[in-house]
């Protein structure tokens, strides 16, 4: 079955199951890529909806032969708890009052998001975007977020300007700094044993003191290094140069720089290998390497 087959045969399904409007749309994603998205609205309803990815279902449909019943099912009750968690309407985003508090930005590569920037308030930060967004709530699937675009500061009766700086504001206010040591942070990822090993594999004496930095959710947490003092006092602690390594739009990579170590250029090939081959197109954001 191709994917347009598949799209239909989903959308049949999930109206068999439910009385609700299904609708189908494209969702525009960092980077510029284009995700086929399935919603359900229930009528009378004025809550935002989420929109579900309908590629990542078609690889499981592929791949583990997941039914087109059983992922009617799952959208549909993903969807139900999406609505229970998140008891935001509609009419709520249209006022500023409302969504002044939860304004924030994120880093984006400016390069690769042109044409989303065209209809977006964004600043630049060195060769990166900071780009604008609400946020609605959480959910078991991640951050509900929506994007501010130039209609939304018309609809609220604001200025760019006044965006930006509420913006700011927030960013110092609530999105609290989280450093912690790679491989710390690794070894919370991969499990007990991981530095033992890398210990093994590289000897104590060889490894490079890396510190991740994100916000407190990892979620779009590359900003924090945008934040009042964070990299000023990193250097200071550290009595030297920053290397910041940009390992997605969720957290970077600060490398202390020693005196003799000049090799900015092997590093930036790192970063662009690891890019390519680890991190998934929509969470890349750059393949240059900054010193602060």
């Amino acid at each position: 079955m191709c994917f347009e087959e598949f799209i239909s045969a989903v959308e049949g399904k999930v109206k068999e199951r439910i009385s609700a409007s299904v609708f189908l749309d494209k969702v525009k994603k960092n980077n510029g890529m284009v995700f086929h998205g399935l919603g359900i609205t229930v009528p009378g309803s004025q809550k935002a909806v989420p929109v579900f990815r309908l590629e990542e279902y078609y690889e499981l449909y592929l791949t583990t032969g997941m039914e087109i019943s059983d992922i009617a099912e799952d959208i549909i009750a993903k969807s139900r708890d999406c609505r229970n968690s998140i008891s935001v309407d509609i009419s709520w985003f249209r006022s500023y009052h409302n969504v002044r508090d939860n304004v924030f930005y994120k880093l984006v590569n400016k390069e690769a998001n042109k044409s989303m920037l065209e209809d977006i308030p964004y600043s630049d930060f060195l060769d990166l975007a900071k780009v604008y967004y609400v946020l609605i709530g959480y959910t078991e699937e991640g951050a509900a977020t929506a994007m501010v675009y130039h209609t939304h500061l018309q609809m609220w009766g604001i200025t760019e300007r006044e965006l930006k700086e509420q913006a700011e504001r927030n960013m110092d206010r609530e999105h609290s700094v989280h450093m912690k040591r790679l491989d710390e942070y690794m070894e919370e990822i991969m499990g007990a044993g991981f530095m033992e090993y890398m210990m093994q594999e590289q000897g104590e004496d060889t490894m490079i003191p890396m510190y991740v930095v994100s916000n407190k959710e990892h979620c779009n947490g590359a900003s924090a290094i945008c934040c009042k003092g964070v990299l000023k006092e990193f250097a200071d602690t550290c009595e030297s140069d920053v290397v910041i390594l940009p390992s997605s739009v969720h957290e970077t990579i600060l490398v202390p720089l020693k005196a003799d170590d000049k090799d900015i250029a092997g590093l930036r090939d790192i970063v662009k290998q690891i890019n390519h081959t680890e991190v998934a197109l929509t969470e890349r954001l750059s393949d240059n390497v900054y010193v602060y």
